[in-house]
């Protein structure tokens, strides 16, 4: 089988490793995998939401940030194994894991203030503020961990290059 510029496609099923294939994801590829695993996350995340806030447990935006912390470490484990090729970057495991962890914290801090804003100023309900806050810190974050946190790293452009 081969592409239209005349090369091999290799397929994953044929002993290609996860970072072979995560390494081979066009932009749109990656989007969609990372949307996939934000899916997720948000599941977790809304669900906390939904918990503290019906049963009064916290205010909503701290609700809001607390789902979102949760949700911040299964997105990191689930994006080093489907969305993004870890070694391009050239950082330690525990590296990555504190730059994930600041844009998480970047992120916290935009649900917090997005909610924050919605809820106590426009008098927004916490769910729907809760969904604009969430597109928010969606796109931000993820401009932030593609070209940033997991950008490849020139020796790692050339040694793939080569």
């Amino acid at each position: 089988m081969t592409s239209s510029s005349g090369s091999l496609l290799r397929l994953p099923a044929f002993g290609v490793s996860a970072a072979e294939r995560i390494a081979q994801f066009r932009p749109i590829e990656q989007l969609v995998r990372y949307a996939g695993v934000s899916a997720l996350a948000l599941g977790l995340d809304f669900a906390v939401f939904m918990f503290l806030t019906h049963f009064d447990v916290m205010s909503a935006a701290l609700a809001g940030a607390t789902g979102y912390s949760m949700g911040l470490v299964l997105h990191y484990t689930l994006s080093v194994r489907l969305v993004f090729d870890a070694s391009a970057s050239l950082k330690t495991r525990r590296r990555l894991f504190m730059e994930f962890a600041a844009s998480g914290i970047f992120g916290v801090f935009t649900t917090w203030a997005v909610i924050h804003l919605a809820v106590g100023t426009l008098g927004t309900g916490s769910v729907c503020a809760k969904g604009i806050a969430v597109l928010v810190s969606f796109a931000a974050v993820f401009m932030i961990r593609r070209s940033i946190i997991f950008a490849a790293r020139p020796a790692a452009v050339k040694k793939a290059a080569g």
